[in-house]
């Protein structure tokens, strides 16, 4: 059993008594960056012959399920599974998918697909994903991108807390993103503090 494919029109954001945190400060675990370094998780697929069109390229429709596959991939890396979500009633819903086609995909290429943490909200989880594929050599073209909301439903399929563990880890995940485009930003400014002999400045 995989996400819901509910649509969410609404959700009731909780919000926590003054002076009450949710959560504990995410901490960037060195297991948590080496799964996702750049705050990225990557799972390599390849392309099955059921899945093209009449064309020969992989349908649209099927990139929603590769989608989901990269994130089902990512919480299960983090110890979180989804069956066990929903047998607990809790299932993890898919509220929202925008995906933006940028280069086919056909019969037998290889590609992966990127998920990385763009948001998180006591009710919802926003992600970013890409789907890029494998070049001859060690060269990628980005095939598609998609941001995807999804939530998590109580008994009654009704939007509920995204559970503290899930939301601690994927804190953690969005820290680890952090850290790494405050990275190249310094390295930036160092190739251009050492280029020009002057400090880089943002105007």
């Amino acid at each position: 059993m995989g996400e819901q494919q509910n649509h969410v029109d609404s959700v009731n954001e909780w919000v926590p008594p003054s002076g009450h945190t949710t959560n504990p400060e995410p901490v960037l675990t060195p297991e948590v960056e080496a799964l996702f370094p750049g705050g990225e998780f990557s799972e390599h697929m390849q392309v099955r012959d059921y899945e093209l069109d009449q064309f020969n390229v992989v349908n649209n429709a099927v990139y929603s399920s590769y989608f989901q596959h990269g994130r089902h991939e990512a919480l299960a890396m983090l110890g979180h599974d989804v069956d066990a979500y929903a047998r607990d009633g809790t299932p993890l819903a898919l509220s929202q998918l925008n995906i933006a086609f940028r280069a086919p995909l056909r019969s037998r290429d290889k590609f992966r697909v990127t998920v990385a943490v763009a948001k998180v909200t006591a009710a919802r989880l926003v992600l970013q994903q890409r789907i890029f594929r494998q070049l001859p050599g060690d060269g990628e073209e980005l095939s598609a991108s998609a941001e995807a909301t999804v939530v998590f439903l109580d008994s009654r399929y009704q939007a509920t807390r995204v559970p503290k563990p899930v939301a601690r880890w994927e804190a953690c995940i969005r820290l680890g993103r952090m850290h790494s485009q405050s990275g190249r930003v310094h390295s930036m400014q160092n190739r251009y503090a050492n280029a020009t002999g002057h400090a880089y400045r943002l105007s």
